[in-house]
This record gives C-alpha cells, sequence and structure tokens, in this order.
C-alpha cells in the first residue's frame, strides 16, 4: 500500500540507497543498550495494534498523546546524557565524534518502530534526506519541503503513508499535503485515496482563498551561515487537518565536512501570533499564544501550538516564527512570518 512520493531529487539518486540507509538504521539500533544515554520508558512499548496494512491504531486520543509525550521526552533525555557526558568538547568536536561512532540522536524513535515492526513516514523521511545529504544538499531540492508534518515524533507515529487510526477514525495527510478524515476507519476507502481515486467528501477542505484569513499555510526557507559550509532550512507551517489545528516551527542545521551531514549546534525555537476563528468572510480574533523550546544543541529543533478543538485560523502576518542559532555573520536570531 506504499504511496509513491514524488520528490524532485528522486531524478538523480538511485534509490536502492534507501535500502541501505534502513539496514545501517537497523545495525545500529542495539547501541542503547551498549550505553549509559538514557533510560528506556515501558510507557512508551505498549504493544499497538497494526491496521490497514501497517497503520498503528490507538484506542483514543488520550492514548496517542501519552505515546507522543513519552516519545518526546525519552528522545530529549538520551540526547542530552549523551551532551552531558561529552560537555567539554567543542561544537565540532562534539559532532565529529558523535558521527564517528554512529550517535544517531533518533535512536529512541528508531527503537520504537523496530518494538513495533513498523514502516514509519519518519523512516522514510530520513532516508530522504540521507540520499539528499549524499547528492550534495542542493537546498531547492531539499526533501523536506514536502513533509507533511515537520514533526519528528509525530512522524514516528504516522505511516509511511502519512495515515493514523485513533479511536475509529482514519485520519491522513498525503503527499500533496492534502488531509482527509475517513469516520469508521474504512481500509477500502483509505486504499482509494491514496490510488487517487478518493471520496472528496473525507477531504478536508482548506480556507486559501479567503484575503482575511487562512486554515492552511506552509513556508520553506533556508539560510547559509558564518559561511558556505553552514546551512540552516527552516519551515513554518498552519494546518487544519480535521477536528484539530496545529501550527508548527522547524528548525534543521547541516554542515560541510568533505560531504554534507547533519549538524548538532545550539538552536532555540519559538512560535506566536494571534489565532481566530472564520466568520463571514474574516477572522474573529480569539487570542494570542506562544510556545518557546529554549536553545540546547541539536540537529533539528521545533516547537508546536496544537488546538484540538476544531478550526482556527490566522490573518497575514499574524503566524510567526523565531529561529535562534550561532551565527558569526550576522545576526543570531531570525524571525519568519507566513505573510499572504
Amino acid at each position: 500500500m506504499r504511496y509513491k512520493q514524488v520528490v524532485k531529487f528522486f531524478e538523480v539518486i538511485v534509490l536502492t540507497t534507501a535500502a541501505a540507509c534502513r539496514k545501517e538504521q537497523n545495525a545500529r539500533s542495539d547501541l542503547r543498550a551498549q550505553d549509559n544515554y538514557g533510560i528506556r520508558s515501558s510507557l512508551c512499548y505498549h504493544n499497538i495494534p497494526q491496521v490497514c496494512g501497517g497503520i498503528l491504531r490507538f484506542d483514543s486520543w488520550s492514548q496517542y498523546q501519552q505515546i507522543y509525550d513519552c516519545l518526546e521526552s525519552e528522545q530529549e533525555a538520551y540526547i542530552d546524557s549523551f551532551i552531558s557526558a561529552h560537555s567539554n568538547l567543542s561544537e565540532e568536536e562534539y559532532n565529529d565524534l558523535a558521527d564517528s561512532i554512529g550517535f544517531n540522536d533518533a535512536q529512541t524513535l528508531i527503537d520504537f518502530e523496530n518494538f513495533q515492526g513498523f514502516d514509519s513516514y519518519r523512516r522514510v523521511q530520513a532516508d530522504y534526506e540521507d540520499q539528499w545529504l549524499a547528492a550534495g544538499a542542493d537546498p531547492s531540492t531539499n526533501p523536506d519541503q514536502d513533509n507533511s508534518f515537520d514533526d519528528e515524533i509525530e512522524e514516528t507515529l504516522r505511516s509511511e503513508d502519512g495515515a493514523i487510526w485513533i479511536d475509529s477514525t482514519i485520519y491522513l495527510t498525503d503527499v500533496n499535503g492534502d488531509s482527509w478524515v475517513i469516520p469508521g476507519g474504512s481500509c477500502e476507502a483509505l486504499d482509494s485515496i491514496l490510488s487517487g481515486l478518493g471520496n472528496p467528501l473525507y477531504k478536508v477542505l482548506y480556507n486559501d482563498g479567503s484575503t482575511q484569513c487562512k486554515n492552511h499555510q506552509v513556508d520553506y526557507l533556508h539560510l547559509y551561515y558564518n559561511d558556505s559550509n553552514r546551512m540552516m532550512a527552516y519551515k513554518l507551517r498552519w494546518n487544519y487537518w480535521g477536528g484539530s489545528t496545529r501550527t508548527v516551527a522547524k528548525m534543521k542545521m547541516y554542515r560541510r565536512k568533505v560531504v554534507w551531514r547533519r549538524n548538532r549546534t545550539r538552536i532555540g525555537v519559538k512560535v506566536n501570533g494571534d489565532y481566530g476563528i472564520y466568520s463571514s468572510d474574516k477572522c474573529d480574533f480569539m487570542g494570542t499564544y506562544a510556545k518557546v523550546k529554549e536553545p540546547k544543541r541539536r540537529r533539528s529543533r521545533r516547537v508546536s501550538q496544537n488546538w484540538s478543538d476544531g478550526e482556527k485560523t490566522f490573518e497575514s502576518g499574524k503566524a510567526q516564527a523565531l529561529y535562534l542559532f550561532p551565527n558569526s555573520s550576522g545576526p543570531s536570531d531570525l524571525i519568519h512570518k507566513l505573510e499572504y
């Protein structure tokens, strides 16, 4: 049931490297058993049923949120423990060491996927990113532009096609960024959508036409900083995906040392602004929001604001992010707004 994701850089990359990347990830899945960087929590490791040929099925939103929170907490503790053990190293020394021993910031998530025997959206995206880095990391072909979630934890819980089952409903965000809600959990309806023949009644409608407010927009940008060997890719999204709304700000860091690779450096991110509700072709103001992830040494950093009580909208320029990063050649903070 694998959906064939269309990514521009596939035109120049041999797809067989994806299998090699997965083998390497799985081979390293025992690293945590050999080190002292974090302790696995039993709360994360329920046997979650799989349905429709590879979708995790959660009994409720509360169960989903409990496992999400657990995975996020465990990943943070795992990385922080590794940092603490090597706090005397410079950024360059730290990255060289992590790369040389195969330390993977996503290892706790890989462990969870292996425990479930599950091919996740996160794993597929990581394979794409590995191939992109090996091909020279052209910002215009970064596969992260087509990432439908921009949240590594959520991507771990989503199927490779971007689907999840919660309570009695299937939620899908497809390769085009369109969201679908399938009440009753019909696997046949899901297969139909993935084949391009989906019932439009299941599709979540985006308010993209109004000049007053929107419930969906994504913006991806990149920046070379310090020199041509340091790059930051950053992304701000707002989307309503059926029953809930979220805004996410994400930054990912890269360095070139012979080849391009992920770079762990001290970064932080904030998302904030106003939110409203669509009414009579305008946004009725409801309140403000602000969420922050303080600077830490990370290869990526993201923060999200979620509303679980239905559709929320924003006016142009009223949804924004602030990225903090070590930039010796210019400002060390960057403001990013969703404007239309």
